[in-house]
């Protein structure tokens, strides 16, 4: 069971460390609508992944099929390729970070968010994870972990919780920041935007590179049978 759970780790701080979702929530916090945008968006974040956890647990328990063993060498050789993928796209990523403040550019529908109306604070938590390719990429792949893990199916629930919990932390923060940090809350979250918009290739890099190397090594390990 513990050991479920801590294989879980990198594909969730890999959501958790995605820099553009969290400085959009930060900036959502400086709009007239801060409290309603914020928490619509971080419940669509995290409500999208109950959602969609939901379904494939039930399209496992109605397929049994997905659990032939012919099928393990499949999900540990997608896992391997995904690896390679992301580890790649990591040191692409690290190469053509800026080197400057004035090299860095930020999306243009960051610019947007602190002027948008709560339904789109709905529309923007989907992009978090559900329409997100990097972040539903790996949300998919951990769940592949879960379901292929032969845990009973209370410890399944109890590892998927986990892993939207920890992938959620960073999204959840500024928000508990704004309502519980007081004065000084504002001047910590601008901190950590600015932050954010200096360096979030070089994290994303990272946690491309760390990412693809747990994957490549996990699933090197479980095609060779170690």
């Amino acid at each position: 069971m513990l050991r479920e759970f801590i294989t879980l780790i990198p594909s969730a701080i890999g959501i958790a460390f995605s820099p553009v979702p969290i400085m959009a929530v930060i900036l959502m916090l400086s709009s007239n609508r801060a409290r309603v945008n914020s928490i619509i968006y971080v419940l669509t974040w995290i409500g999208s992944m109950l959602v969609l956890g939901a379904i494939l647990f039930y399209v496992d328990v109605q397929t049994p099929a997905l659990h032939h063993p012919a099928r393990r060498p499949i999900l540990n050789l997608f896992i391997l390729s995904l690896g390679i993928i992301y580890l790649v796209a990591g040191v692409i990523q690290w190469v053509r970070r800026p080197r400057s403040e004035e090299q860095v550019k930020t999306p243009a529908w960051l610019n947007m968010v602190q002027k948008i109306p709560p339904y789109l604070a709905f529309v923007f938590g989907l992009t978090g994870v559900v329409f997100n390719p990097k972040n539903i990429s790996i949300f998919l792949s951990a769940m592949a972990t879960i379901l292929h893990s032969h845990q009973p199916r209370r410890v399944n629930l109890a590892a998927f919780l986990f892993f939207v919990a920890l992938a959620s932390v960073t999204v959840v923060t500024p928000v508990a920041i704004y309502i519980f940090g007081g004065e000084r809350s504002q001047e910590m979250l601008d901190r950590m935007h600015a932050w954010l918009r200096r360096y979030n290739q070089a994290v994303l890099a990272w946690v491309f590179i760390i990412l693809g190397a747990v994957w490549i090594i996990d699933g090197a390990a479980k095609l060779l049978g170690v």
